[in-house]
């Protein structure tokens, strides 16, 4: 499969119409576009994805329910509603998918490099979550869990070890409070 072209990005943060490798991106530690997005119920359940022991980033940690980098062309919502589907196998649409923040954060990689991402936070309130179907090969396994033991996963110190340390957990857990009052 050929590597996945993304946009590169300004001093500013911003794409600059060029595009460039998903592995170069990595491989020169290029700050790059990705997007995040939590699935959520008015019950206050949260969908987790845990991905996969072959993942070069974070492998066999807990994460958002989707994430990914956003392609060369394409906006971040487009990418939520394409990662939602190949990841967990859930259909998405546009007016339920709520920004929440953008965050720029540096993640430890393989090879002593950085994965250096933009990264656009989203919340996605769906009734019920659908069974899930895991489609990409990148998530080994999902969970529901509540938000408020999400919340106390995150600031357990040593639970916390078993998610991805994103910069932004806080934002989300907040977002999805104000949502669930």
């Amino acid at each position: 499969m050929a590597d996945e072209l993304i946009d590169l990005l300004d001093e500013n943060d911003l794409p600059t119409g060029k595009s460039i490798s998903k592995y170069e991106s990595h491989s020169q530690e290029l700050w790059h576009l990705t997007i995040n997005a939590m699935i959520f119920t008015p019950k206050g359940e949260v969908l987790i994805q845990k991905r996969v022991g072959g993942h070069k980033v974070y492998p066999n940690t807990w994460d958002l329910s989707v994430g990914g980098h956003v392609g060369f062309g394409h906006s971040p919502i487009d990418v939520v509603i394409k990662e939602a589907k190949e990841e967990v196998g859930i259909d998405l649409v546009k007016d339920i998918i709520k920004f929440i923040c953008i965050s720029k954060d540096s993640l430890d990689f393989v090879d002593n490099l950085k994965h250096n991402e933009v990264c656009h936070v989203f919340i996605c309130k769906l009734d019920k979550i659908p069974t899930v179907k895991l489609l990409d090969g990148e998530v080994s396994e999902t969970k529901i869990i509540l938000l408020s033991a999400l919340e106390n996963d995150l600031l357990d110190k040593k639970k916390s070890k078993n998610y991805l340390p994103h910069k932004h957990w806080p934002q989300i857990i907040e977002a999805l409070k104000k949502e669930l009052n």
